[in-house]
């Protein structure tokens, strides 16, 4: 039990390190909606000649979130990829 406590000295250092990165998680959070956000508008054109196409409005929407769902499963499998292996390289 011991060897699991951490000295109050360092505990103000691990908490400003939580903060940290949780300050950097929410940056790239807002910068990949950002650039979702900037890819969807650019596709103006593209959903404009869908729907004249006669695409249904909920059709569009889930084009989106299906490539949205794509894109997140796969950056979190590739997060888990980079954590399990910097486990091993740190073990």
């Amino acid at each position: 039990m011991q060897s699991q406590t951490v000295a109050p000295s360092l505990r103000t250092s691990i908490y400003v390190l939580w903060g940290a990165i949780g300050c950097v998680l929410l940056i790239v959070c807002v910068n990949v909606a950002n650039l979702l956000l900037t890819r969807g508008a650019a596709r103006r054109r593209e959903v404009a000649i869908r729907a004249a196409l006669g695409a249904s409005r909920s059709r569009i929407v889930r084009l989106f979130l299906l490539e949205s769902l794509i894109l997140s499963l796969t950056g979190a499998f590739a997060g888990i990829l980079f954590a399990s292996l910097a486990v091993l390289l740190a073990a």
